[in-house]
């Protein structure tokens, strides 16, 4: 941990230092390779009433990239990060969210390709505005806000007033290409196959179309072993049931591919004004083919027979940028249904979720060059619970309202029916 801080103290006086400010820098030869770094800065208050509890997240973030002439370049960016008084001794873990190699225009053409971790990541369509800025840093939809190991096919397309970039993804999400995982029932590993559609004017309008399948969903991830209840008390009763080659007598929740997960979204926004504002809508569907031993399948318990099952999401907000001011103030909601699926902790919400926020521009530019943005922030988000479950593939949504009635329900869940939570963060960009 002194060796990070170490690092920090560096990185802080280097900002300070009145030379030229981060941005391009040629290597070797005229326009033949050249590098780049940016990073951002993030730290605040966050305080939520269903538990009580007050966090103090710091966190960094620092991104390079290398270009070689025109059309070649290698783009990585790595995070860190700290909540105070949670997990001492993780302190110095650098995490890795992006590392892809780029072929721009191959052969004089729209064409591109990307291998590696690929920028799907990070602050993403609609997510923008709200964090402060007027354009995202990554590529998805915040409904599908992960990291995706593979590759990527790209096409632009180029007109008079609109500009369109069509995308084509095949990413495994876990253990693609460098180890094999666990095989102990031979399940595969997830693999992700997507298509996106960005375009745009020049007066600002976006539009946005993603869809992907999850195939090969699993019940618990690779390389992670937990105990099956059900079999553990029948070998404390009977010392004898234990067979490690018997699935059924391992005392193991075995791995289960449960089946599959679609996920359609459409975004619209308008960003060429004061008044910035979006609507997305987004189906989710799940394609369920099995059970596990604990009787859980995709959105269904008990043993019940394996079902597909749909969900939907509405998701709106503006932001308004107040003339000859620092100060902007937006406003939020989201809606999720209750077999609705998403991978973003807020928008996964099968309920309603509203925040009210604002922003305050620091414009700190003149105690160091390198700083190209920075704004404080302060939002209040209300969460109304509608469905047990939010963001979970496992298991059957129950509706939180009827759980008191029923006297097996109740023993199984303990769900939140709503949450406050205000934050405060100031952001710094370089």
């Amino acid at each position: 941990m002194k060796r990070r801080y170490f690092f920090l103290l560096l990185f802080v006086i280097y900002l300070n230092q009145p030379c030229v400010c981060l941005g391009e820098t040629e290597l070797a030869g005229q326009n033949h390779l050249s590098l780049s770094v940016t990073g951002d800065v993030h730290g605040g208050i966050n305080y939520s009433d269903n538990d009580s509890n007050t966090v103090f997240p710091v966190s960094m973030r620092l991104q390079f990239g290398i270009r070689a002439g025109k059309d070649f370049e290698l783009i990585g960016r790595v995070n860190t990060g700290k909540i105070f008084e949670l997990k001492i001794g993780d302190d110095d873990k650098f995490m890795i969210d992006r590392l892809f190699f780029c072929w721009q225009s191959i052969v004089e053409t729209p064409l591109s390709f990307r291998m590696g971790r690929l920028p799907t990541a990070g602050l993403i369509s609609s997510d923008n505005l709200r964090l402060g800025l007027d354009e995202p840093d990554a590529e998805l939809l915040s409904y599908t806000n992960i990291a995706l190991d593979g590759f990527g096919l790209g096409y632009r397309f180029r007109q008079t007033d609109w500009s369109e970039k069509f995308s084509l993804y095949v990413a495994r999400q876990y253990d693609w290409g460098y180890e094999g995982g666990d095989r102990r029932t031979f399940t595969e590993d997830t693999e992700i196959y997507g298509l996106h559609l960005t375009a745009r004017n020049r007066r600002g309008a976006i539009f946005v179309f993603q869809t992907f399948a999850f195939k090969d969903i699993y019940n618990i991830p690779e390389n992670v072993t937990f105990v099956n209840p059900l079999e553990f008390a029948r070998w404390e009763n009977d010392n004898s049931y234990y067979d490690p080659l018997n699935s059924s007598m391992n005392l193991i929740l075995d791995r289960t591919d449960l089946g599959n997960i679609y996920h359609t979204s459409m975004l619209f926004s308008m960003t060429g004004s004061r008044l910035k504002y979006f609507l997305a809508l987004s189906w989710s569907r799940t394609d369920a083919k099995a059970v596990d031993e604990l009787g859980t399948s995709l959105l269904g318990s008990w043993w019940d027979e394996p079902e597909d099952k749909d969900g939907y999401s509405v998701y709106t907000g503006m932001r308004y940028d107040f003339d000859d001011s620092r100060f902007k103030l937006g406003l939020e909601f989201n809606y999720g249904s209750k077999n609705w699926l998403a991978l973003d902790s807020k928008l996964a919400t099968r309920g309603y979720v509203t925040e009210l926020y604002s922003i305050y521009d620091l414009q700190v530019s003149s105690l160091s060059a390198r700083v190209t943005n920075s704004f404080l922030r302060l939002g209040y988000q209300y969460y109304d619970y509608q469905y047990t479950g939010s963001g979970f593939w496992l298991g059957k949504p129950e509706k939180i309202d009827d759980l008191a009635n029923d006297p097996l329900l109740v023993q199984f869940y303990n769900p939140a029916d709503h949450d406050h939570s205000v934050y405060m963060a100031a952001d710094f960009y370089f």
